[in-house]
């Protein structure tokens, strides 16, 4: 197979492809599960239940999956050419990636997600900060906090974010079996372009970050986005280099800006969770139903939904006024944004840890009064 090297950038991938219906949308996805059963079940068989108040913040899990198993189909299918674009390339990676993996799936909490975004990371936190725990991993967005808002286009959000440490050289080859049932499900129907299919292949060790935006009904198979950057013995504050990618779709100033928060979310999150104690282990997470197949339809297993703030959980309190000087008068409340610092420890403090300080209350001067209630609303 070819190998193609993935450089250091960053870019968008866009296609023109008619809107495909939600009933054909379907449609199709009951002939892949029937010619593909063990790729369909690999990648639609496991849902994950969330408590009833948080539903409506996340996007349809089934249509995800159904995403993914008509993207691969279509690489597979040869759809692409002899060589796709960069984002096409890194799209295919997190795929493999995700099924050779079991990749875990995490939900990013609004009221956590919110406070993330607006948190800077300090000038001296270097890429030995993060701790990994996985090779890759995936984080379910809320609706709305990441959007892109085109004049005459309706705002799309960032559905999810997949995150994976890229490995210089690896060459990650969709398993034999799934390889199997998908060309010959593309040679059924007339659309096996061709055999030998481009395998792509990291050029450098980085971060990889990769989306896609969300349509009219949740889908749309030509709004994806990603990300390389070099990463490991750096400031994380100068990885943001590395050039636009070769694609069809043209990076313009809303790209950038929309790559920069990607990227920005994807450190704050890996900074968090490597920052907290191991919640849990994603393989003991409590399961709710197990994966069966009834007529050849797949049941998928349930399991109780994993969220990136569950340790940081605290009991709500009552707002309250501290009292500032002798004469008893109360001086008005403000946020504070949350920021990151490093807490010495151990023997004489010898040693640290990097922790993160969540958004606070605080107090300030009377003449401020008004600003500062201005700035309350603002967060």
């Amino acid at each position: 197979m070819n190998d193609e090297p993935i450089s250091p950038g960053h870019g968008a991938h866009r296609e023109k492809h008619e809107r495909v219906s939600e009933v054909d949308f379907k449609k199709l996805g009951v002939r892949i599960a029937q010619a593909c059963p063990l790729t369909w079940t690999a990648i639609t068989g496991k849902r994950y239940i969330l408590p009833h108040h948080r539903q409506p913040d996340y996007y349809n899990q089934e249509v995800l999956d159904n995403l993914m198993a008509f993207f691969l189909a279509t690489y597979v299918s040869g759809d692409y050419g002899k060589a796709p674009d960069h984002v096409i390339r890194l799209m295919y990676m997190s795929s493999v990636l995700a099924l050779k993996e079991q990749r875990p799936v995490y939900f990013l909490e609004r009221e956590l997600g919110e406070p993330l975004m607006r948190t800077q990371v300090p000038g001296d936190l270097t890429t030995d900060d993060i701790h990994w725990r996985w090779g890759h991993v995936r984080i379910m967005l809320p609706k709305g906090l990441i959007t892109v808002e085109r004049p005459g286009q309706p705002k799309r959000d960032a559905m999810y974010l997949d995150i994976a440490k890229a490995k210089a050289g690896a060459l990650e080859r969709l398993p034999n079996v799934y390889m199997k049932e998908l060309s010959q499900f593309a040679l059924f129907h007339g659309r096996l372009r061709q055999e030998d299919i481009p395998t792509p292949v990291f050029d450098k060790d980085g971060l990889m970050v990769a989306t896609q935006l969300s349509g009219d009904i949740n889908m749309d198979p030509g709004l994806n986005y990603g990300i390389v950057r070099p990463f490991e013995g750096r400031k994380i504050k100068d990885i943001k280099v590395g050039e636009h990618f070769d694609t069809g779709a043209l990076c313009d100033e809303t790209d950038d800006a929309l790559m920069d928060r990607l990227e920005h979310l994807a450190v704050q999150i890996l900074l968090f969770m490597g920052s907290i104690p191991l919640e849990y282990d994603p393989e003991k997470s409590e399961l709710i139903r197990k994966l069966r197949t009834v007529n050849d339809r797949v049941i998928p297993s349930l399991w109780s939904a994993k969220f990136v703030g569950r340790s940081q959980y605290r009991p709500s309190q009552k707002p309250h006024y501290h009292v500032a000087n002798p004469s008893g008068r109360k001086l008005p409340m403000h946020w504070r944004a949350g920021h990151w610092k490093r807490q010495h420890y151990g023997i004489k403090y010898g040693e640290s840890k990097l922790i993160w300080i969540e958004p606070y209350q605080t107090y300030g001067p009377e003449d401020l009064t008004d600003d500062v209630h201005a700035q309350s609303k603002s967060h």
